[in-house]
């Protein structure tokens, strides 16, 4: 009878021993958040070494096309397709000019923390060459980025404007805008109010 009690009792102490043994040998198949990072970080990097930095002052011209195709995989870390280069200075953040494709190719800086993550992005150009006109005589616009982030924007066109509401009357239309910004040291674009010049030919 002692022989059978002591059985019974020892029983549900081997059973939870099991238990324990079965959960703490099971694969943990969680992504830690450090690993996460890393993985994150080791994209950025070969991105960067494949892709390039560009040589400041860089200058980018309106619909102008990417140089750099980023692959499937890295795409899923930077989501971005094509890319221009990379800001030299990356001690504060990873800092990324895009090409994102739509009715024409448009720069953007897609900015990186030291962590990995996606922190800003803003547009350099306003694409103001796509015109919904007949005929473009002359449209050039382009940004240039300077050796200390600064930001120069131009844009002058000429093109003639039909004016279907009055008999197709044709007009010519010359537009001369600049305007001047700065990449903060936060990796966003800010650009000061434009100013219009006459349109000297």
């Amino acid at each position: 009878m002692k022989y059978i009690l002591l059985l019974l009792l020892l029983a549900p102490a081997g059973c939870m021993q099991q238990s324990k043994r079965n959960v703490s040998g099971m694969q943990d198949t969680s992504v830690s958040a450090e690993d996460t990072m890393r993985m994150r970080l080791a994209t950025i990097r070969r991105v960067i070494h494949a892709a390039g930095f560009v040589k400041l002052p860089y200058w980018i011209a309106f619909a102008q096309e990417p140089k750099y195709k980023v692959s499937g995989e890295d795409r899923q870390v930077l989501y971005s397709e094509y890319l221009y280069g990379v800001l030299p200075d990356t001690s504060l953040y990873y800092g990324f000019i895009e090409g994102v494709v739509g009715d024409v190719v448009s720069a953007r800086l897609a900015v990186f923390d030291k962590s990995g993550n996606r922190i800003a992005s803003g547009y350099f150009l306003e694409n103001n060459c796509i015109h919904m006109v007949e005929e473009d005589i002359y449209c050039d616009e382009y940004i240039t980025i300077g050796e200390d982030l600064s930001l120069d924007y131009y844009y002058k066109s000429k093109y003639v404007w039909v004016d279907m509401e009055y008999e197709g009357q044709r007009d010519t239309v010359c537009v001369h805008y600049e305007k001047k910004g700065k990449i903060h040291t936060d990796g966003t674009i800010v650009f000061e109010e434009g100013q219009k010049y006459p349109c000297i030919e």
